[in-house]
């Protein structure tokens, strides 16, 4: 059978350093681009033909995520991009799969008060782990 995909439709973030978490629905119907990290593989040529394959580490990578902008939550992310520890992010998408990683929102969150949805971004070392 074929795998379902969808949204998601949660994200939780726990800052590390304060303890403090919230859970935030997400925007429905959106793109939402996931890496999960590890290593990108590069195939180099030698000048006589032959190659060999070079592996670079990369960061986890969150990209175009919208949260609900509920009472509370622009401060609570922007307290998190402030603070100098790093959180732990849990995605859980509407198929049931659930991904989880250490690492810190990325760029500019923008909040746009019209939909009711904060944008971010987010990257960390290592990988996201599938927890279920």
């Amino acid at each position: 059978m074929a795998k379902i995909y969808g949204d998601v439709a949660s994200l939780i973030v726990m800052d590390k350093i304060s303890g403090q978490q919230r859970e935030m629905p997400c925007k429905g119907g959106e793109d939402c681009n996931i890496d999960l990290g590890g290593y990108s593989s590069e195939t180099q040529m030698n000048g006589n033909g032959t190659g060999h394959s070079k592996l670079s580490a990369k960061p986890w990578s969150i990209e175009g995520l919208s949260v609900e902008m509920e009472d509370g939550v622009l401060e609570f992310l922007q307290g998190t991009v402030n603070s100098m520890g790093y959180c732990i992010f849990t995605l859980s998408f509407v198929n049931g799969d659930v991904y989880k990683g250490t690492g810190k929102i990325e760029g500019d969150l923008k909040a746009n008060t019209n939909s009711g949805y904060i944008s971010l971004n987010a990257k960390g070392a290592g990988s996201l782990e599938k927890l279920a």
